[in-house]
């Protein structure tokens, strides 16, 4: 054997067993594609979750929502009143409004 490197000749490498599969290969490719499903579902989910995030409505089209709904008899007087006030006070912060002074007292009467 040492002639045949010394002489330049390749070492006779013995051909594999007939049969031979590649047993790591044809576990590992399944285990690498789910592993590609997997990363490629998680991306997709995380992007519609951040798109998701974006599609808020406005004070306004809140406000118009929440009055169609008190129109109908699906909220209370009351609810729309507190929602009514919640949604003002965000409009106004949004347009930088100030805030309305409170209503003067009116003098008791004298009966």
């Amino acid at each position: 054997m040492t002639s045949a490197i010394l002489l330049g000749a390749a070492p006779v490498v013995p051909p594999p067993p007939e049969g031979w599969q590649f047993p790591f290969l044809k576990a590992g490719l399944p285990l690498i594609g789910a592993l590609l499903v997997a990363a490629l579902v998680i991306y997709f989910v995380d992007r519609w979750r951040k798109r998701a995030d974006r599609v808020t409505l406005a004070p306004g089209d809140q406000l118009s929502h929440f009055r169609s709904l008190y129109e109908r008899g699906e909220m209370t007087p009351e609810e729309f009143e507190r929602v009514k006030g919640l949604l003002t006070g965000q409009m106004r912060k949004e347009l930088n409004v100030p805030a309305p002074p409170p209503a003067p007292e009116a003098p008791p009467s004298r009966d």
